[in-house]
């Protein structure tokens, strides 16, 4: 597909449907004129698809056979394609998932210029692009937490949790304790003054900040949607830091990964926005 790396004004690598999908000279298709059920459930079955295109003798794609249910290979049906089955080939990939969980869909064909020039799929989510967009917007999340963090709360206030969460609490909270409190003892000696909070894991964070209760004043968020939202951020970064993990192994879990999206996009915009207005630096 096209390689439309493009930087927008907000720094952000542009990915987008073709991007990620699949194009029309690249897909598993079939000849429109000879096509018939049994070939097209083969196909499928072959690939593990549930939609295979029908090329006609101008090149174009105008029909396709679907599976009745995905991953169900006993039954198609031949369709045409119709407005409602495209998505412009330049949608911005956050439209493209939302487009997904909104509409229910498995699959839509991408327009260009009237004419069908490629496919996208739930299983292309998974195409290494699409973590590249989320882990921008994930370094964005956490610079700008981290600034949040250092106007607010005293360093020794920071270094004082550290030390207790590297006393007490679970083993894997205790081990990034001690860890950051060893990497920030050792650069104090070597004389390096780095702030703590250029040592802190986003976890740290968000612990930090519920502790403080400044989720709810300035960031105005109840405590409970503050839990929900941290540990779905928390999430969505684990299976980002592990490139070979997938975003999405059924379709079921799509829904969760566009109300993750929303969440990073929200307190962005709100640490972004109230932090610069309502809160002023500590001296």
């Amino acid at each position: 597909m096209l390689n439309d790396f493009l930087h927008i004004d907000d720094g952000h690598t542009l990915i987008t449907a073709s991007t990620v999908g699949v194009s029309l000279a690249e897909w598993i298709r079939l000849e429109a004129e000879t096509a018939g059920e049994k070939a097209s459930l083969e196909l499928m079955q072959q690939y593990q698809l549930d939609v295979i295109p029908l090329v006609a003798s101008d090149g174009h794609a105008y029909e396709y056979y679907g599976t009745l249910q995905p991953g169900q290979y006993t039954q198609a049906r031949r369709n045409p394609i119709s407005y409602k089955d495209t998505l412009p080939s330049n949608t911005h990939i956050k439209e493209v998932i939302k487009s997904f969980v909104v509409n229910k869909r498995g699959f839509y064909f991408l327009r260009n210029r009237g004419e069908i020039c490629g496919i996208i799929t739930l299983a292309d989510l998974n195409n290494r692009q699409v973590k590249t967009y989320l882990y921008g917007l994930l370094c964005d999340l956490e610079t700008d937490i981290s600034q949040f963090v250092k106007k607010s709360i005293p360093e020794e206030e920071v270094v004082e949790y550290l030390e207790e969460a590297a006393a007490a609490g679970s083993d894997h909270k205790r081990r990034k304790g001690s860890e950051v409190l060893s990497r920030y003892y050792r650069d104090a000696e070597d004389d390096l003054r780095i702030h703590i909070t250029e040592y802190l894991y986003l976890s740290h964070y968000f612990y930090l900040i519920e502790d403080k209760g400044l989720f709810d004043r300035p960031l105005k968020y109840n405590v409970q949607h503050w839990k929900e939202i941290s540990r779905g951020i928390n999430g969505i970064r684990n299976i980002v830091a592990h490139p070979a993990q997938p975003l999405i192994q059924h379709p079921g879990e799509l829904e969760q990964v566009w109300e993750q999206l929303e969440s990073i996009y929200d307190l962005d915009f709100r640490l972004r926005h109230w932090s610069s207005t309502l809160l002023k630096p500590k001296p």
